[in-house]
């Protein structure tokens, strides 16, 4: 008799990568190592915004953003991007698509029979660290989820309540952390029923539960602090009836959430 496996999709996510020529030739290493030791596991890879450091050259940070993606054009999975609000410093959405070879950076994904929306909030109505994702965007979304019962919503910048205290970033201006339009976007998944969402921006793992909704961050892979420039932190994330994410430094386990 042989025992089966029962096989869970599952996807890497990479947050806030943040390739600058500062600690360019570390960030890119670890980054290629860390995509090949994933192997062929994962369904897919998302990589959640802030590919960049924005540079004062919108050049050299084409140039960043085509590193990253000759990275993951290499791994045996694919990848979906999303921005982040240092990619469009000074990239325009258009000239990102050429260099990522990617339509738009909102849309779905089904990962092994399971949906999986991702979001662009870069649309936003200022400038800086705070995103929006733009009535237009918003119309669209709840389209999608009525048709996707159960998705998974990936976004750069978080959808749940988070703990700034701490945090070097946030912590004097948390408002720049979150969405203009939060309160409508997490309207629509809780009347869509998604199953929870997953996110970067805020350089810190964490989870909480939000207008009855599990809610994850996930660290970045560098720049965690202005002392800690490098991270190397990443998710795995196992989808069966719940969510299961591993938040890893290479092999090694930092931190798991499991939301039911």
């Amino acid at each position: 008799m042989f025992a089966h496996t029962l096989y869970m999709p599952q996807v890497a996510l990479f947050p806030d990568i943040h390739l600058r020529s500062e600690h360019a030739d570390r960030i890119v290493s670890e980054l290629r190592e860390t995509v090949s030791g994933l192997g062929d596991r994962p369904d897919h890879a998302f990589v959640l915004g802030d590919l960049i450091q924005e540079a004062d050259d919108p050049d050299v940070d084409a140039a960043h953003v085509e590193t990253v993606r000759e990275t993951f054009d290499d791994a045996p999975f694919s990848t979906t991007y999303l921005l982040g609000n240092h990619d469009v410093e000074n990239l325009s959405h258009d000239r990102l698509s050429d260099l990522l070879d990617q339509d738009r950076f909102y849309g779905t994904r089904e990962v092994g029979g399971r949906p999986v929306v991702f979001l662009d909030s870069t649309h936003t109505r200022a400038a800086g660290a705070r995103g929006e994702l733009g009535s237009d965007q918003r119309e669209w979304l709840e389209r999608v989820l009525a048709d996707r019962p159960g998705s998974i919503v990936l976004c750069h910048h978080p959808l749940g309540i988070c703990d700034l205290s701490g945090n070097v970033w946030f912590s004097e201006y948390p408002e720049r952390a979150y969405l203009y339009d939060r309160k409508e976007a997490l309207r629509l998944l809780a009347d869509a029923d998604a199953r929870g969402t997953i996110s970067g921006h805020i350089h810190q793992s964490g989870f909480s539960t939000f207008h009855g909704m599990p809610h994850v961050s996930v660290n970045a892979f560098s720049k965690e602090t202005p002392e800690k420039a490098f991270t190397g932190t990443y998710a795995v994330v196992t989808i069966d009836d719940g969510i299961d994410v591993d938040v890893r430094v290479r092999d090694r386990t930092v931190t798991s959430f499991v939301a039911d």
